[in-house]
């Protein structure tokens, strides 16, 4: 190749060939339907069975709130076994302590509560 060869830039056209042609707008629209869909969509139920047990005004009380933490930590350990793989209870026991003390994880599991407790 030569220097002297060298052709400057073009517009954006210039890429297309002819017989392209542009895209039209149905995925545009496909995308607004799903995402009117999902603002519309009910919430989901809580998914831990452990909320059950709870009521919101025990969220005031901070041994309840730590006692609803710890209990839905463990449920969600032992949930996701298959995650983890078979447990021994001392190593159930260890990775709930913790959990329901790792700041970033409590404050999960209380806005989770928070939420999803009426």
């Amino acid at each position: 190749m030569d220097i002297n060869n060298i052709k400057p830039p073009g517009d954006s056209d210039a890429y297309l060939s002819p017989d392209e042609q542009p895209v039209n707008g149905k995925r545009d629209s496909r995308f607004t339907e799903a995402t009117s869909n999902a603002e519309t969509a009910e919430p989901a139920a809580p998914s831990l069975a452990v909320i059950g047990q709870f009521s919101k005004k025990a969220l005031d009380d901070p041994t309840k709130l730590d006692t609803m933490v710890r209990a839905s930590v463990s449920e969600l350990i032992e949930s996701n076994q298959n995650v983890t793989g078979p447990l021994l209870d001392s190593q159930k026991q260890s990775l709930v302590d913790f959990l329901s003390e790792d700041p970033l994880m409590r404050r999960q599991v209380e806005t989770y509560l928070r939420k999803a407790l009426v």
